[in-house]
């Protein structure tokens, strides 16, 4: 499960004039929560600390108006379907 994580190609999350929101690390993060990783799965998956993921996941939450997990993981989730949308 962590490796098919880290293998998947990135979501980039964008507004709606295109520019691009996070960090490829806060994508990175934010795609593995979203698969249901714990904040320590993720920090052992990228040998990153616990803390980094904390304040990263802060960031991200603040970033895309969101408050919780859950909310991540729809917003994820939309951006994928989104991308594969377009790609269509």
């Amino acid at each position: 499960m962590i490796l098919d994580g880290l293998l998947k190609p990135s979501v980039r999350v964008t507004d709606v004039t295109g520019r691009t929101l996070l960090s490829p690390r806060e994508e990175e993060i934010s795609r593995l929560v979203a698969e249901g990783m714990s904040n320590r799965e993720v920090a052992r998956a990228l040998k990153i600390s616990e803390s980094t993921v904390k304040n990263s996941l802060f960031h991200v939450f603040e970033k895309l108006g969101i408050s919780n997990r859950v909310e991540l993981a729809r917003y994820v989730t939309g951006a994928s379907e989104q991308e594969g949308r377009a790609i269509q």
